[in-house]
């Protein structure tokens, strides 16, 4: 298990629903992938 790792993360966003909530937005992970990189594909940033 790596401690850190490179990702990307799709998500929608949500308007806050009463008073009671901290933040008046908040984020809905839609989905989430791991960069990983191909052998001999080391130009890439991530």
């Amino acid at each position: 298990m790596f401690a850190r790792f490179a990702a990307r993360v799709l998500a929608e966003i949500g308007f806050q629903e009463n008073q009671y909530e901290a933040h008046p937005t908040a984020l809905r992970a839609l989905a989430i992938g791991r960069i990983a990189s191909t052998p001999g594909n080391h130009d890439r940033d991530g």
